[in-house]
């Protein structure tokens, strides 16, 4: 007989007896288990305590003591935190009195007091009228943190130092200046005003005169003249100048009058203004037959031909352009000129070269040269002049010598020689 058998398997968890200490979570595993432990433990059931002690560092020179799953630190005055990392704030509690500026240090603080305060937390009050003086006989009150001075009269300001200005609320009327004093002020009144304040309106026509038989008319701070006729300026003393806007017209010269004036007009215009222009050629005639035509404050003279001048009084000189050329002498006519010219020119202005060899002859065969304004004689050997008309006498320098005669030839000469001497110039 065969028999069967069969196991059937069933997982005993044995998480179920808590086998992890301090509050370990136990994770069941196949016949086993894990434990993981909570901070500050460890073992393989959390049975160890840790030493943190031999990890953490307690900061700022703090004292570290190990606990069952952790550890504290003992920290030194002035820091706290779970290391001793925090300085703590002695400025947060607010210690620094009458707004007083509070400053943090290690295990302290330092209070910057406010101005009127001192001490540890700024809680005493300075009396400053033991310091400070109220000028111009001021009296000092003292103040929590401050103090006050009462000025006297005519004086302000924290140490009654600025005198008061009496003349910001401007008192002075009328344009006038104020000059400030103490506690008082003075105004300058500006010409037409007087009074305290300037209030007051002089009437100056009760001192003032206007020149000239014009009228006073008395105004707020001042007054008028109304002047008479022909006078003007602040006291009617100035004669009107009627001759300032120039009513002489063509230059006429104006003369200043009272409340009036007189043009004195130039040539050839009349009237008040000299506006009228007077036609000369009703009394004025032109010589020569000259023609007169009038125009605007004078007149002219068309003259006839060979004369000019204003009333063609005068000869026209044909001969002031010099027409006559190479030094011919000109001759003035009426409206015309002759020219007498110097030997060897012609024409009208003495333009012509006259060709003298067609009229001039050059004697014993001398030749004619044509020159501007001249001729010359080439003259054959033996002769000389203008035309060649003088023999050349050879013997006048004595050419021969040892008493020899000088027998006189054309163009040459022939020497008789003493006895006993011989050759051209018995020499």
């Amino acid at each position: 007989m065969l028999l069967a058998f069969f196991c059937l398997y069933t997982d005993i968890s044995k998480c179920q007896s808590n086998l992890c200490q301090h509050n370990g979570a136990c994770i069941d595993r196949i016949n086993s288990y894990t434990c993981n432990c909570t901070s500050g433990f460890n073992g393989t059931n959390c049975e160890h305590d840790i030493d943190e002690c031999n990890y953490e560092i307690c900061n700022n020179n703090g004292l570290c003591i190990n606990l069952s799953g952790g550890y504290i630190c003992d920290c030194t005055d002035g820091y706290t935190g779970q290391n001793c990392e925090s300085n703590i704030a002695e400025c947060h509690s607010n210690p620094c009195r009458h707004n007083g500026t509070c400053i943090d240090r290690i295990n302290s603080y330092t209070c910057n007091c406010t101005s009127g305060f001192n001490g540890t937390n700024c809680e005493h009050d300075i009396d400053e009228c033991n310091y400070e003086t109220c000028n111009n006989n001021g009296l000092c009150i003292n103040l929590s943190g401050g103090y006050i001075c009462d000025c006297t009269d005519g004086y302000t300001g924290q140490n009654c130092e600025s005198n008061i200005a009496e003349c910001h609320s401007n008192p002075c009327r009328h344009n006038g200046t104020c000059i400030d004093r103490i506690y008082s002020y003075i105004c300058n009144c500006t010409s037409g005003y007087n009074g305290t304040n300037c209030e007051h309106d002089i009437d100056e026509c009760n001192y003032e005169t206007c020149n000239n038989n014009g009228l006073c008319i008395n105004l707020s701070g001042s007054y008028v003249c109304d002047c008479s006729g022909g006078y003007t300026g602040r006291n009617c003393e100035s004669n009107i100048a009627e001759c300032h806007s120039n009513p002489c017209r063509r230059d006429g010269t104006c003369i200043d009058r009272i409340n009036g004036y007189i043009c004195y007009c130039t040539s050839g215009y009349s009237g008040t203004n000299c506006e009228h222009d007077i036609d000369e050629c009703n009394y004025v005639t032109c010589n020569n037959n000259g023609l007169c035509i009038n125009l605007v404050g004078s007149y002219k003279c068309n003259c006839s031909d060979g004369y000019t001048g204003q009333n063609c009084e005068t000869d026209t000189r044909e001969c002031h352009s010099d027409p006559c050329r190479r030094n011919g002498i000109c001759i003035d006519g009426i409206n015309s000129y002759i020219c007498n010219c110097s030997s060897g020119y012609n024409g009208t202005n003495c333009e012509h070269d006259i060709d003298e060899c067609n009229y001039e002859t050059c004697s014993n065969n001398g030749l004619c040269i044509n020159l501007l304004g001249s001729y010359k004689c080439k003259c054959t050997d033996g002769y000389t002049g203008q035309n060649c008309e003088t023999d050349i006498v050879e013997c006048q320098s004595n050419p021969c010598q040892h008493n020899g005669t000088c027998i006189d030839k054309i163009g040459s000469y022939t020497c008789n020689c003493s006895s006993g001497y011989n050759g051209t110039d018995c020499e």
